[in-house]
């Protein structure tokens, strides 16, 4: 069994993963379009980090990174096995190709 017989299906499950990552950060919308909402006087104005003060941005970082933390220190608590098999089928249906990884992860 040839090496390429696994690759092939590797890279295309990579490809569609990357896809989807992509489509997912961009919440479906072009690339660096923002929303955008009226004011009292019926002034378009952009929502987003122009509309928060320093202090407001510095409370989102703290809270964030006191998240960040306290998920770490829950991880640390855990090990994680995985198991990916990967198959690939003939025309009749019969497996022709396999990938098998299991992998483990302690996090300290």
């Amino acid at each position: 069994m040839g090496m390429r017989l696994l690759i092939a299906p590797l890279k295309y499950a990579l490809g569609l993963i990357l896809i989807t990552g992509l489509f997912a950060v961009s919440g479906g919308k072009a690339w660096g379009q923002q929303k955008t909402a009226s004011n009292a006087t019926g002034q378009p104005t952009t929502s987003g980090s122009a509309a928060l003060t320093p202090a407001q941005i510095d409370n989102i970082v703290r809270a964030f990174t006191a998240k960040e933390t306290e998920f770490r220190r829950a991880l640390n608590s855990y090990a994680f096995k995985r198991d990916a098999l990967l198959q690939q089928l003939g025309m009749g249906g019969q497996i022709i190709g396999e990938y098998h990884r299991v992998s483990r992860s302690l996090h300290i």
